[in-house]
């Protein structure tokens, strides 16, 4: 069955629907940021936890070193190269031993919202405010759109459809006969949704930049390091082969002046340019 739609719907529903929409996302991202904002910063005082931040850092730093070491002058080079890999004296030398992994108190890498691994008592009543909080808000939005425009026809597919695509695009709508082209506003709600998703995560930040930037260089550090960082079965880093490891590609680094013309490539670039 054909029907001829009234232009004014986009205007009194489908835009009132995208905007109301927005608006929740945006209400959701600030009062995510002020339950972000309001809890107070966990402290790693133990020494299991002191010992594995140096280790990681020490590995974050020999790293570099093997990556950058042609800005460095030769010298400033081979005294690092020296530090770190003079033989049982140096501190890729050290020795570490390998605690038993407590799965309940490791957890896993950090995730943004959840500082401190998966098994933490306060990530996880984060995790569980942050969840607690979208099915709240996605009651909100549905209840609201399904009140005011429940059997309202807001569009229609240009492409031709089969009957199974009915229950996804006409819900809300108990007209058998009805083309399957046609889409309900609460279609249009999960439409926007879950279709939708990456471009909302664009438009609005559920994260605060100080947790992403937090999860970036705890993934960097742990997978670019450390191979058991991404099998939450496998807890636990042996600190002892990460060294080892690391001393070899140090030992096996040529070094390369990457400074070495670059005034007379300078002066050649500008005097192009010019």
């Amino acid at each position: 069955m054909e029907i001829l739609l009234d232009s004014s719907i986009k205007n009194w529903v489908f835009i009132p629907i995208i905007v109301f929409m927005l608006l929740i996302s945006l209400l959701r991202q600030y009062i995510g940021i002020y339950m972000a904002n309001k809890k107070e910063p966990e402290k790693e005082t133990s020494d299991q936890a002191l010992k594995e931040k140096s280790n990681t850092n020490l590995l974050a730093y020999a790293k570099s070193l093997e990556n950058n070491c042609g800005v460095l002058p030769e010298t400033s080079f081979k005294l690092r190269k020296h530090a770190l890999c003079k033989e049982n004296d140096g501190l890729l030398y050290r020795k570490v031993e390998n605690a038993a992994a407590n799965p309940m108190q490791m957890g896993m890498p950090g995730m943004p919202g959840m500082p401190g691994g998966m098994f933490n008592k306060n990530s996880m009543i984060s995790m569980q405010l942050n969840n607690l909080t979208m099915i709240v808000f996605s009651a909100l939005q549905y209840g609201w759109i399904a009140h005011f425009f429940s059997e309202f026809l807001i569009g229609k597919v240009p492409i031709p459809l089969t009957q199974k695509f009915r229950e996804m695009l006409q819900r809300g709508i108990d007209i058998q006969n009805l083309d399957v082209k046609y889409i309900s506003a609460q279609s249009l709600y999960f439409l926007i949704l879950f279709g939708l998703m990456d471009i909302r995560s664009l438009l609005f930040r559920n994260t605060t930049p100080e947790e992403e930037k937090e999860f970036a260089t705890d993934m960097t550090a742990m997978t670019g390091m450390n191979p058991n960082a991404m099998n939450p079965m496998q807890m636990g880093t042996d600190w002892t082969k990460q060294f080892a490891d690391q001393r070899d590609n140090i030992e096996l680094t040529r070094y390369s002046n990457k400074l070495k013309n670059v005034e007379d490539e300078a002066i050649r670039v500008l005097s192009r340019d010019l």
